[in-house]
């Protein structure tokens, strides 16, 4: 086996550092938190002592000479601290909270190979150093870096890791690999077994134990991508109090139930809509501390950020204790910007839907964190991009519950398989409540239409004319009906296929997106089928039934409805 030379070590090990001191600066973060909330707390203290050590250390190793002199100015504030000769207060924990992010920023750029003094370091030091003397605190002598042999020895543990870190895009090979696997199965299945008589017992024993093991295998590679989300939330403490002290209110962070674990994808698409979440419940839910006392309430506010798992799903709720939701005000917003006629009803529940319509503000002024009408949709946009969705509900003076539902993967999904045109498609099954057959009365050439099921209107579109694929020739139409958001449509089809399972592949980058299209799949036959965006699509019902998408008003398609009120069975 060959030796690793010096520039293999060293890359190495910057690798390592670049992963182990994003966690190093979550846990000081955490700490100082933590301390903050309890400046007696003395292990949390030692906590960011032990963490700014190590960081010093790791960077004075690899040569990140500027990093470490930072992080050293940092244990001469800590160690003051420590022995009391500096109190615990606001000041200087909002200054080693700055001092983090500060040499978060220089690890990136000393990554990259930029590990000069810069004037963000300079100007920390200095205030460092003002603060130190400002409690007639005596600085210890700079150290000079430690040999590299030290270090290490010094880092070891007597405890063996229990967990391995695996890069992200091997996870997605394995998965695609178990993805082919099942693909191979289904094609054995349909090919080889398929036409043989019951007495080929053998051949059919042989598929039986192939079945599960492929199965075993899809789950083992899915449960590798699987990732806590407690770090995730833990980062929101930081947050929630940078954004009070900006809109000078008080509030503190309640996390719960942070054991749950999602795909490490989904994790990083619920990273944006949480954060924006966080600064809207400061901004706009939470009151300031002299209205919440007229109001009878604690002064400082609470938000309460959970996370459950339910089955195939993860629940993440935010709620808080604020002002809650003013119908009213949104209504006339809504009007004053006309996503709302003058004399339209709407009911509360739909009034708040509102606030995910994009550039929707009630603030009549932009603050620091909030006011621009930008978030909300952004958050529903990310959401639903991982086969989530989010609702709200809120009561005046009570506060604003927010429940975010996210799969527990993105990776392999439960369809219904559907046919148009003699192309296959696939609707994510989730979504699906119902199939019935299209009445003789609304088999026409139009884009779509409405129907009355059970007494309620529904509105459908014709698969085919939304994809602009080849005219349906099937003498019957069905109609797979769709929910999301509390909002039902039903798509007009030739054919159900019944269920299965689908490995999701993303379109790739050449290809540009298409509305109602979330990625493709690969049929036990080799052929590539799209799955479907089940809410563009209804989203796209909705608005041909309201005008919005093909013109006319719906009194003119009221007189193609047809009452239907039996229900259709799914073929398996």
């Amino acid at each position: 086996m060959n030796e690793l030379d010096d520039a293999e070590v060293t890359a190495i090990l910057r690798e390592v550092f670049a992963e182990q001191s994003v966690e190093l600066f979550s846990e000081m973060e955490q700490a100082l938190l933590a301390l903050e909330r309890e400046p007696t707390d003395v292990a949390s203290l030692q906590t960011v002592f032990r963490v700014c050590h190590t960081l010093k250390g790791d960077a004075l190793s690899l040569g990140f000479e500027s990093l470490g002199r930072l992080a050293h100015a940092l244990e001469d504030l800590l160690a003051a601290a420590r022995s009391g000769e500096l109190e615990v207060e606001a000041d200087l924990i909002s200054l080693l909270l700055e001092a983090v992010d500060t040499a978060r920023f220089m690890a990136a750029h000393a990554l990259e190979g930029q590990d000069e003094e810069s004037l963000v370091a300079a100007e920390m030091h200095e205030r460092i150093q003002a603060h130190l003397q400002a409690g007639n605190v005596t600085t210890v002598p700079k150290v000079a870096a430690q040999p590299a042999a030290e270090l290490h020895e010094a880092s070891r543990t007597p405890d063996v890791a229990q967990t391995l870190r695996v890069r992200v895009d091997l996870l997605d090979r394995l998965l695609n690999l178990a993805g082919e696997i099942a693909i191979g199965r289904g094609g054995m299945t349909e090919r080889l077994l398929g036409d043989l008589a019951p007495s080929t017992e053998e051949l059919l024993e042989i598929h039986q134990e192939l079945d599960p093991l492929v199965d075993e295998l899809q789950q083992a590679v899915m449960a590798l991508r699987l990732v806590p989300i407690s770090p995730l939330l833990r980062q929101q403490h930081r947050l929630v109090r940078d954004a009070a002290i900006a809109e000078g209110k008080q509030a503190r962070l309640v996390v719960n139930g942070d054991g749950a674990e999602l795909d490490t994808t989904i994790v990083e698409h619920l990273r944006d809509p949480l954060s924006h979440l966080m600064r809207n419940a400061i901004a706009h839910g939470i009151e300031s501390a002299d209205e919440r006392i007229r109001a009878g309430k604690s002064p400082e506010g609470q938000i309460t950020l959970s996370a459950e798992r339910k089955g195939a799903s993860i629940f993440v709720d935010i709620r808080d204790d604020g002002r809650g939701l003013d119908a009213n005000r949104i209504r006339s917003r809504a009007i004053q910007v006309g996503l709302l006629q003058e004399h339209e009803e709407r009911s509360d529940h739909e009034l708040f839907e509102l606030i995910f319509e994009p550039g929707f503000s009630t603030l009549d002024e932009a603050s620091r964190i909030a006011g621009r009408g930008v978030g909300m949709d952004v958050v529903r946009r990310n959401i639903e991009k991982v086969g989530g969705t989010v609702s709200i509900d809120s009561q005046t003076g009570i506060g604003t519950h927010i429940q975010i539902e996210l799969p527990l993967t993105v990776a392999i999904v439960d369809t219904l398989g559907v046919g148009v045109g003699g192309e296959d498609y696939f609707i994510p099954l989730n979504t699906v409540v119902e199939c019935l057959e299209l009445p003789q009365a609304l088999r026409n050439d139009s884009a779509g239409g409405v129907l009355e099921l059970r007494g309620r209107p529904l509105p459908f579109i014709r698969l085919n004319r939304v994809l602009n694929t080849r005219k349906t020739e099937s003498s019957r139409e069905h109609v797979v009906v769709i929910q999301h958001r509390g909002q039902r449509a039903g798509i007009a089809v030739d054919v159900l296929h019944g269920e299965s399972q689908a490995v999701v592949k993303p379109l790739s980058a050449l290809v540009p997106g298409t509305p109602g299209i979330a990625g493709t799949t690969i049929r036990s036959d080799g052929r590539v089928a799209l799955l479907l965006d089940a809410p563009a699509l209804l989203r796209k019902a909705v608005g041909w039934q309201t005008g919005g998408q093909h013109g006319g008003g719906t009194e003119n398609r009221k007189s193609k409805t047809a009452g239907l009120t039996a229900r259709a069975p799914l073929r398996s």
